[in-house]
């Protein structure tokens, strides 16, 4: 709504003495500086939606109630009547006992200032307002209010500087409304949003890289089938060894016949398993599939009891490895790297991963 109600009067005119004790009669400097609050939230909500002429006029009104307000707590006459006699009363310096409350000779330009810029706005004349010229008015009005008893938000918003002039805004009650009194249905603005929007996307893009980064610091996991090689045993001398083997069978004689018990030895050897490929550090391996249950990592080689096992790693699980071979307690010990956390396990178990 506006700050005023509709009354007839000539343009370029302020309300006389009577139709300003019209407008606040009946009205207490609590109600009044309660409504003071609102309209200083309401030129927020126009600064915004770039409404700057609106803005002002919510600026005008925020400081008009409170200062009234403020002579209605003193029982001064000049409550109910014009602004210049409102303004003027509070610049008394022989009337006005508390200085606190007393408007420098400064500030009153700045209120009759403001003052007739209400009054042109609300006249209907042009008036080019930059964004300098509104922050500027709202940060006066928002350092006076609270020497009246007007509670106003600690943090101010801040705003692209700009040319932008603007005719209406949309009210609390869901109106919009315009410096003639006329009252239109309010139209959702679309820059009340973007904040939401901008926020939600910078959540959602900030989602998406960390995404990224953990499948990018992942190693390429081997396949899952059996190794190209069975495991290697415990030591080099446990692999087995070419083997004699005898075959019968039927050898000719002389006399043409054949002997069922002539026998001819033939070797058949036994292929040795294929032997892993050594493991140095900097290389990627995994841990066997061939591995009955899970393979512990342990804090330093060993298999004894006092060592503290670090984690348990699954068959198939790639690691990196960063330091060995250490010999202890009969196997040959490696430290591997995953996810971070470092501990040694036995080479037997740990398979060299083929590029």
């Amino acid at each position: 709504m506006s700050h005023y109600p509709l009354v007839h009067r000539e343009p370029g005119r302020m309300p006389t003495a009577a139709t300003r004790r019209y407008l606040y009669q009946g009205m207490s400097a609590v109600e009044l500086r309660a409504r003071s609050t609102r309209k200083f939230l309401l030129s927020l909500s126009r600064l915004r939606g770039k409404q700057d002429e609106l803005v002002l006029l919510s600026l005008h009104g925020s400081l008009e109630d409170a200062l009234r307000a403020q002579l209605l707590l003193y029982g001064h006459p000049a409550a109910h009547s014009n602004w210049s006699a409102v303004v003027a009363a509070l610049s008394d310096v022989a009337a006005l006992s508390d200085t606190a409350k007393r408007l420098s000779p400064e500030e009153a330009r700045f209120a009759n200032r403001l003052n007739r810029l209400r009054i042109r706005i609300t006249d209907g004349d042009t008036v080019t307002l930059t964004r300098e010229t509104i922050l500027a008015h709202r940060a006066a009005v928002a350092a006076l209010l609270p020497r009246y008893g007007v509670l106003v938000p600690v943090s101010e918003p801040e705003f692209a500087p700009g040319n932008s002039v603007s005719s209406s805004t949309v009210a609390q009650n869901g109106t919009r409304d315009r410096p003639s009194g006329r009252s239109t249905p309010a139209v959702p603005s679309p820059h009340r949003r973007q904040p939401y929007l901008s926020l939600f996307l910078s959540v959602l893009v900030l989602g998406l890289l960390s995404i990224l980064v953990v499948l990018a610091s992942q190693p390429e996991l081997p396949g899952l089938g059996k190794p190209r090689w069975p495991a290697a045993l415990a030591s080099p001398t446990s692999l087995t060894s070419p083997t004699t083997v005898a075959l019968f069978r039927q050898s000719p004689r002389r006399d043409g016949g054949f002997s069922l018990f002539d026998t001819v030895p033939i070797l058949t050897p036994t292929l040795a398993p294929d032997v892993p490929a050594a493991l140095l550090p900097g290389q990627w391996a995994y841990v066997s599939s061939e591995m009955d249950g899970k393979l512990p990592l342990r804090m330093q080689p060993g298999t004894a009891l006092t060592i503290p096992v670090q984690l348990y790693l699954s068959a198939n699980t790639a690691v990196v490895v960063v330091d060995g071979p250490v010999l202890a307690d009969g196997r040959t010990w490696w430290k591997v790297r995953v996810a971070n956390q470092e501990g040694w396990g036995p080479g037997e178990f740990l398979r060299l991963h083929q590029r």
